[in-house]
């Protein structure tokens, strides 16, 4: 894939393009969570993990293409800088839901314009 970046997002070696908008999610995994009669909460927290939301704005169809081949897998490693500690941080992960929209067709279909936006939801 052609090198065009500075947020250093990588799904295994491949570095990918930078994108319109990074969304963040820290979520946490509960293995039960109950509160008392006194309303304190009892959690047994079994995990932390890391997913994010990428959308990008007109991107050529070559270039959708090769982003989609690279999440295509039903896991791959990813890569990013966490916006929380700016420390680079690598999982395995599965993409989501996958959404793209042509908003430009000239001639052909190689010469489309498309948004896309997909989740990386890490395992």
């Amino acid at each position: 894939m052609q090198t065009f970046t500075q947020f250093g997002l990588r799904i295994g070696n491949d570095y990918i393009p930078d994108p319109s908008t990074f969304e963040y999610t820290v979520s946490d995994l509960d293995l039960s969570a109950e509160r008392d009669s006194n309303g304190t909460l009892h959690r047994d927290r079994v995990a932390t993990k890391h997913n994010c939301k990428i959308s990008y704005d007109a991107l050529t169809y070559p270039i959708v293409k090769e982003i989609l081949g690279l999440i295509a897998d039903a896991e791959f490693s990813f890569s990013f800088i966490r916006p929380d500690t700016l420390q680079e941080y690598t999982g395995t992960y599965y993409v989501g839901d996958r959404t793209m929209k042509v908003i430009n067709a000239l001639d052909e279909p190689c010469n489309w314009l498309c948004d896309l936006s997909f989740d990386l939801i890490e395992y």
